[in-house]
């Protein structure tokens, strides 16, 4: 074959693979760009599996196998037990149109895109950088979940259509609270004394950026009874969580941050306590005059011996 007539067939058949296969070809019409990020909108490519026929093989070109986030949620749902490896194949394969149509309304992706645009800007103005890490959105079904997942110039909020509406906002504020945090934060050994100030913080900046009047609307998943709960009982708490600062692992997780099946709160409390008592140690901070910026970059530490919480 002549040199020319190589090359030739060589960008031809590049151009065949980008043109049938799914991996290439899929994602593009499901992505919107913006300035710095981008919004995946995974959902619409689990409507379309819908519309298929239905395999295991299918629903993995079409939804998990284009999208590294996919993947990614996936094998965290596998990880922590929330579906298992040995049905799901099997569930998703008698997945039904009907089961998911009161979460694909066609305005849906509009309403995220505009949330992106709104709630961004009023946190970047909350903290004033030069730069800010690259900012993407998972939007997701079949899962249920709503997380960030934080790397080195990269976060990824992962939100499942599944999730109440009403509470998506809060969502989305919450999870960019601890990027622009995680953004100046020192890296230090996780703990109890970490994840309270990194929850408080996100808590804090969510109450700022959605310009919530009252703690009580301010933590995700969290009922106003239950917020009313800690207020009246804040002196209990604060003693049992002073009393487990340095505590570590999933059973820190599941004492005083986790809900649902996985928490374990100590007997007579309420689901998720660190949420609020570390938005209390932010807004002590606040109130001696030290900036959202300075905060976010002190050590856990740090930040709990300037608020004098615990004294």
């Amino acid at each position: 074959m002549k040199p020319i007539n190589f090359i030739y067939f060589i960008v031809f058949f590049v151009l065949c693979l980008f043109w049938n296969n799914p991996t290439f070809s899929q994602p593009t019409k499901y992505i919107v760009d913006k300035k710095n990020g981008k919004i995946v909108l995974a959902y619409k490519a689990f409507e379309n599996y819908l519309g298929s026929e239905k395999t295991w093989e299918k629903y993995k070109e079409t939804v998990l196998d284009p999208f590294p986030e996919m993947q990614y949620l996936h094998k965290r749902r596998l990880y922590w037990g929330a579906i298992d490896s040995l049905t799901f194949p099997q569930e998703v394969e008698q997945f039904k149109n009907a089961d998911f149509k009161k979460y694909l309304n066609p305005e849906i992706d509009k309403y995220f895109i505009n949330l992106y645009d709104s709630i961004i800007p009023v946190g970047n103005k909350l903290i004033k950088l030069d730069n800010y890490d690259t900012l993407n959105m998972c939007l997701f079904l079949p899962y249920n979940s709503c997380f960030v997942k934080s790397e080195k110039g990269k976060n990824t909020i992962f939100i499942s259509l599944k999730i109440d509406k009403t509470m998506i906002p809060l969502i989305i504020a919450h999870e960019y609270g601890h990027c622009l945090h995680f953004q100046l934060n020192p890296e230090e050994e996780q703990s109890l004394r970490t994840e309270l100030v990194s929850e408080g913080m996100a808590v804090f900046l969510s109450h700022k950026i959605l310009d919530n009047s009252t703690i009580k609307n301010s933590i995700p998943f969290m009922p106003e009874s239950t917020v009313e709960w800690c207020i009246k009982n804040e002196n209990q708490i604060r003693d049992s969580i002073y009393n487990d600062l340095g505590m570590t692992g999933d059973a820190m997780f599941a004492k005083y941050i986790s809900d649902g099946s996985f928490a374990k709160p100590p007997k007579g409390f309420p689901e998720k306590t660190a949420y609020y008592i570390g938005f209390r140690i932010i807004e002590s901070c606040i109130e001696k005059n030290i900036s959202l910026i300075d905060l976010c970059t002190l050590s856990a530490q740090e930040v709990i011996r300037i608020s004098g919480y615990f004294k």
